[in-house]
């Protein structure tokens, strides 16, 4: 896996003064855990993922998710909230408020997602639209499911302070 500066365009090649990018955010995978810390403001990291999005728009970047998360982001939503409708709404405004650019799974991704080495086949699956979509990197409160990925990947912290946020 790249380091965490490696494939990543820098600005201008300088060291960014305080407040500013170090990186310009072009296609940004955000993974199903940061999609429900945006969508739940009952999540530990609710604000931090408010932020990041906020960031990666400011700098021009585009907010990508694979379009299985949506179904994915549904499901959890329904359970913790106990309302399919409640549930449904937040989902709709991801849909069609927030510009996160939903990614399709192909037939030809579903070989190489599972014969992956991540923990599960949906993080297979993460990774596979990430390398094929060749994404600036994947956002994820679960960096170690994607270790061995081409495409650098950051805990939304770690992104949002690269952004300079």
């Amino acid at each position: 896996m790249p380091s965490a500066s490696e494939g990543l365009t820098i600005c201008a090649g300088v060291q960014a003064a305080e407040g500013e990018a170090l990186l310009e955010p072009r296609r940004v995978l955000l993974d199903t855990n940061v999609l429900l810390d945006y969508l739940d403001a009952r999540r530990s990291e609710h604000e931090t993922a408010r932020s990041l999005v906020r960031a990666i728009l400011l700098h021009g970047g585009s907010p990508v998710a694979p379009a299985s998360s949506y179904k994915d982001v549904y499901y959890i939503l329904r359970r913790s909230l106990g309302s399919e409708s409640d549930a449904r709404a937040l989902v709709k405004g991801l849909v069609e408020c927030i510009p996160i650019t939903p990614i399709d799974l192909r037939g030809t991704d579903l070989a190489p997602a599972a014969a992956s080495n991540e923990p599960d086949f949906e993080d297979g699956l993460v990774r596979r639209l990430a390398e094929r979509e060749r994404l600036t990197a994947i956002v994820t409160r679960d960096a170690s499911a994607f270790r061995s990925s081409f495409v650098p990947v950051f805990d939304p912290r770690e992104f949002l302070g690269l952004l300079g946020g």
